[in-house]
């Protein structure tokens, strides 16, 4: 009996890690789809990005604006950059996608540049020598070809995302149809542990039982022993000199070491967290063509862990760049920092749409439960930065008619010690030779 338990709580064993090992795996393939579908979103508004400057380059031929940005040479190399940027990540980043976007990809960057030379008529070849017969007669007709190569670009694009989707969607099933199972199996074992655990106290408290009489049995048989008073005196006097040596012996207390989480920060330098973060988001910015102003010391040092740091920037920039819309114009994102005493403050101001107000309004009230991803985001940033004893606000900016202009972030950090002593110490800044009253004269003016 004994045997068929023991073998039946190990194959529960096994079928647990089993399960908790596929649990696992699926988790990663989770990952890893879900990262390729946002890598198809970003592809995706990073064609509709490259084509819409190619529309604006033809309006502004259209309308016969000479002088207009789109049809400088600098601003249509830009775009021919776009597509090319567009067109590398596939190769290197994206080999899981077919061939056919590679292929929409490279004959769309072809036919940009091709249509720029024409557009300006660059080439020996081109359209028409007279410009009111090359915008009338050809202008339209190819960008409309342009247009339809783009559709099926992104139509493609779509296909492998609903594919990727349907994979996720397929493991996601797999996942939480797991996931009670192997509870299931985890509290089998466990109840059977604890059943064999119960079943040994027993056994154990009758196996004393059982042996209990014949104990007695042998206390009864034995010899009668006649202890003598003299033996028991010396006894007792031996008892209370052993305990009044214990009595003057100085009882040490014994040192607890505990052992606490550790909430220490190190100085990190605050210039090299956000370059690896923009290393992070430089497809996202440029296909989304938004503008990103930094002011920040290369020196700076602040007292963070550097990895929290690093995630907290990122969602505040993520969060920054998707609150603009795709046709949004100005886009643009200022990050300033500002010294008070020991402390910094980081500003991230944005023109977007800015925060919801049920967003505020938790915040307000110290909720920590929100049913938007990126807002859930912001959240977490809240109580990553609590780790290093930093602080974060969120906030609108409006006009006195309560349109939202965009939205604010401050983050408040602790400078590195070493960093405000480097600054204190005196530098020259300049060597000035005269006589006293010329230079306190200069100094005046």
């Amino acid at each position: 009996m004994k045997v068929t338990q023991a073998g039946s709580t190990r194959n529960l064993s096994l079928l647990a890690l089993s399960g908790v090992a596929i649990i696992i795996a699926i988790s990663i393939v989770r990952s890893v789809l879900g990262g390729r579908i946002n890598s198809l979103y970003t592809l995706q508004d990073g064609v509709q990005t490259c084509f819409g400057r190619m529309s604006q380059s033809y309006t502004a031929k259209i309308i016969n604006d000479r002088l207009s940005q789109y049809l400088s040479n600098d601003f249509m190399k830009t775009t021919e950059d776009c597509f090319s940027e567009a067109l590398t990540m596939t190769r290197e980043k994206m080999t899981y996608l077919s061939s056919q976007v590679e292929e929409g990809l490279n004959a769309l960057a072809e036919d940009a540049h091709w249509y720029h030379e024409k557009l300006n008529a660059r080439s020996d070849a081109g359209l028409n020598p007279v410009p009111q017969n090359v915008i009338l007669a050809n202008l339209g007709t190819r960008f409309q070809k342009l247009e339809q190569k783009r559709n099926e670009l992104l139509e493609v694009i779509e296909q492998n995302r609903a594919t990727l989707v349907s994979r996720n969607n397929y493991v996601s099933w797999a996942f939480f149809a797991l996931a009670p199972i192997i509870l299931i199996f985890s509290g089998i074992r466990m109840w059977k542990e604890w059943s064999g655990e119960e079943s040994s106290e027993e056994v154990s408290e009758a196996t004393i039982q059982a042996q209990a009489p014949t104990l007695q049995q042998i206390d009864r048989a034995g010899p009668a022993v006649s202890v003598a008073p003299q033996a028991g005196a010396e006894a007792l006097k031996k008892i209370d000199k052993m305990w009044e040596e214990f009595n003057r012996e100085e009882v040490q207390p014994v040192a607890v070491e505990q052992k606490e989480e550790s909430t220490e920060s190190s100085a990190v330098n605050l210039s090299d967290s956000f370059a690896q973060v923009m290393d992070i988001l430089s497809s996202k910015v440029f296909t989304t063509g938004i503008q990103v102003d930094f002011d920040i010391d290369s020196e700076l040092r602040v007292l963070a862990k550097n990895e929290a740091l690093e995630q907290i920037i990122y969602h505040i920039m993520m969060n920054a760049i998707n609150s603009y819309e795709f046709d949004h114009h100005g886009k643009s994102l200022k990050v300033t920092t500002k010294k008070l005493g020991g402390t910094l403050l980081v500003s991230f101001i944005d023109r977007g749409r800015g925060f919801d107000k049920d967003f505020l309004k938790s915040l307000a009230l110290g909720e920590t439960i929100t049913q938007d991803p990126q807002h859930l985001e912001l959240m977490i940033c809240r109580e990553l930065v609590k780790e290093f004893q930093g602080l974060i606000s969120f906030e609108n900016m409006a006009q006195k008619s309560g349109e939202i202009l965009g939205s604010k972030v401050e983050l408040v950090l602790r400078i590195d010690p070493t960093y405000l002593e480097e600054t204190k110490k005196s530098k020259l800044v300049s060597l000035v030779r005269g006589k006293k009253r010329d230079i306190v004269k200069n100094l005046n003016v």
